[in-house]
């Protein structure tokens, strides 16, 4: 599938008109959180808000009158308050919803951020829009109409959708709008959220479900308490985000900025309650899971999660043992205090169907920038996890990966994962290589076949290097085998050190063609023609070194005895591949034979832990290449071969079902250290 990546942001929040004010208030632990008790025109109406049991609130910080002449985008963004006139007419603002006006105002700033108005029918054929649009107190407007007025402004006849899933809608409207993208439905999507409810019903409804905060409205900043062993409610809030999201090859082709790379969505239903959540997290846990399976990343991978966390006692607790349940487990982190944590909701409050949409854009914000916003008013966690939250200040951490999670009443998950990306603006240079690299690809250039499988290659050789010294031979003191194979000196290598293994040419040949032949293994998964290119550029680089180790290494000046042992080591080669073929169809006992007759020199003394430890590396590396997408895998693949070292960790943890055995034999179980 195409690759989609966020090319500009637009916000309308709590903290401000615009992007870099509520970034910049938001690192500066500001709160946009207020008092509305007294709210009303009228004395029945300010008798009203005055009766309610939570009298706090996420407001927009609008003008007391019109503002100045000037550009839109100007005048709003320069004092950061809202002038509805910045961003429509006087008919538009009648016609419109305060939310719908957010949604308007937020779609143009992102799409102005992002350099993208098309003019061309073909370009506006293929750009799109997919919002949330709140369905509260606006019965006489369908639920599609932000989407719809953002179209007709900009002259988009893309794809044109709206969703409304609760408090994750905004998730679901970006994930699905980069679902277009990948399919081909679109090439660029304006997605987002927003939200504007702020009426006494809203918060009585609520209320009655004993959802919002009631304990700080004499202090309002301090009201929305993620995490925190005082939280009592959450606090609603209003405002927008929107993003633009474009197929990666049309924002290079153009020359975009890119922001970040989003890589995987995932959606779950907890099936529980109307309002609560399970109390396991295992909703959340699931939604985080498929994200990050369709990422093709790791637990391990996530640099900053930013949580949905919404400041009440059940939800804050089952989000923390979901993430705690990801990040712990299998492919995890080892410590709690590893895993960084944030909720900004303690600073904006919750934006509701804009909430999703608003925190992606801060996960977004924090690949870019290198920072973690701060969680507000943490002062107690009390959601039995010792991560990282991030409490009242800010902090500067390089963030590659970062999850944005949200969820919703009638139990809705979902969880956004942004990558970091090398780019930033996509100058000439860059727009050259789009088009370039278009005529490049893997199963087209044997020039780009040969120069990345040398690159690869190059790692895989230097897994069990060795030299020879020369004044050894010359003094004929070098040591050989009982098979008078020459034995050189590690170059620090694991499979010499923890495997035992001679520094020796065979050594050597058959850990680089282990390496190899998961590789070979991947490409398999290539386009026919692809996969034939790429192997056999790999195998061309070793036959070439380990011709040239016999001549200088190893001093085997006559060509016709190099090609005769070169010979001997292509049927070495394709028995290595029938050999381990073999052993993954045919479970891990076939493969440790194989390993055994190939790498070993089918010794009967040795460790079965050694055989364990190196069967357990090569199925994870298979695993971890089979998630990596393709590009990945032809670019730089070392970081799906974990480190052999950690095997023998695994190997020497016995599986629950033997525990038992293992402590009736007594010392066995000792041993193993049970």
């Amino acid at each position: 599938m195409r690759r989609v990546v966020v090319t500009g942001l637009g916000a309308i929040t709590p903290l401000g008109v615009g992007v870099h004010r509520t970034w910049r208030r938001l690192l500066a632990g500001e709160s946009g959180i207020v008092s509305v008790a007294d709210r009303g025109n009228d004395p029945a109406e300010q008798a009203q808000w005055r009766s309610l049991t939570s009298t706090v609130a996420g407001i927009v910080p609008a003008a007391a009158a019109p503002s100045a002449r000037g550009p839109p985008s100007q005048r709003s963004a320069d004092n950061g308050l809202w002038h509805a006139a910045d961003w429509l007419d006087p008919v538009d603002q009648r016609r419109m919803s305060t939310f719908a006006q957010y949604a308007v105002a937020a779609a143009k700033m992102a799409l102005h951020d992002a350099g993208w108005e098309p003019s061309r029918p073909e370009d506006q054929e293929m750009t799109g829009g997919y919002k949330k649009v709140s369905p509260l107190f606006v019965p006489k407007i369908l639920i599609n109409l932000a989407a719809g007025y953002i179209a007709m402004r900009h002259g988009l006849r893309g794809p044109n959708h709206a969703a409304t899933t609760a408090c994750t809608t905004g998730a679901h409207s970006i994930g699905d709008a980069a679902r277009f993208i990948a399919f081909g439905d679109a090439d660029v999507m304006v997605a987002g959220g927003a939200e504007s409810c702020l009426h006494p019903l809203t918060f009585a409804g609520f209320g009655r479900s004993r959802s919002l905060s009631t304990a700080f409205n004499d202090d309002p900043p301090a009201s929305c308490r993620p995490f925190d062993a005082d939280r009592d409610g959450f606090v609603v809030a209003e405002g927008a985000a929107v993003m633009v999201l474009e197929e990666l090859e049309h924002a290079r082709n153009r020359g975009a900025r890119v922001l970040a790379e989003l890589r995987g969505y995932g959606c779950s239903g907890d099936a529980h309650h109307p309002t609560a959540p399970r109390e396991d997290g295992s909703g959340a846990l699931s939604a985080m899971r498929k994200a990050l399976r369709q990422a093709r990343l790791r637990p391990r991978d996530v640099d900053y999660i930013n949580a949905h966390a919404t400041g009440t006692v059940v939800g804050d607790k089952a989000e923390a043992a979901a993430i705690r349940t990801l990040m712990l487990g299998e492919d995890g982190v080892d410590e709690e205090s590893r895993v960084t944590v944030s909720s900004t909701k303690g600073a904006i409050g919750h934006l509701l169907g804009a909430a999703g949409a608003i925190e992606a854009m801060f996960a977004v914000l924090a690949i870019s920038e290198n920072t973690i916003p701060p969680t507000l008013n943490l002062h107690k966690p009390d959601v039995r996890a010792r991560f990282n939250f991030v409490p009242h200040e800010a902090q500067e951490k390089k963030v590659r990966v970062a999850i944005s999670n949200s969820f919703g009443f009638g139990g809705t998950n979902a969880s956004l994962r942004t990558f970091s990306t090398t780019s930033s603006r996509l100058g000439l240079k860059d727009k050259l290589f789009g088009r370039v690299s278009q005529s490049l690809r893997a199963n087209q250039s044997s020039y780009y076949v040969y120069s990345a499988t040398e690159h690869v290659y190059k790692y895989c050789a230097s897994q069990a290097d060795y030299a020879i010294d020369e004044k050894l031979r010359k003094d004929d003191t070098l040591q050989t085998t009982a098979e008078g194979e020459e034995i050189g000196t590690s170059m620090n290598s694991v499979w010499h050190q923890q495997l035992g293994l001679l520094p020796t040419f065979s050594t050597w040949a058959h850990v680089t063609m282990l390496h190899m032949y998961l590789l070979a293994a991947r490409y398999r998964c290539f386009e026919p023609e692809a996969q034939q290119a790429w192997q056999a550029g790999l195998v061309n680089h070793f036959f070439y070194q380990a011709e040239a180790k016999m001549e200088v290494a190893h001093a085997l000046t006559s060509r016709a005895l190099r090609q005769r042992y070169l010979k001997d080591l292509f049927v070495q080669w394709r028995g290595v591949i029938l050999a381990y073929d073999e052993g993954v169809v045919k479970g891990d006992a076939v493969l440790a034979e194989a390993v055994w007759r190939n790498l070993f020199k089918a010794k009967e003394d040795v460790d079965v832990r050694k055989l364990a430890a190196v069967v357990g590396w090569m199925r994870a590396s298979l695993k971890n290449l089979a998630e990596m997408d393709d590009e990945a895998v032809q670019v730089d693949p070392r970081y799906a071969f974990p480190k052999l070292r950690e095997q023998f960790a695994v190997v020497d943890v016995p599986a629950a079902v033997l525990k038992g055995e293992f402590k009736k034999a007594g010392v066995l179980y000792k041993l193993y250290g049970a």
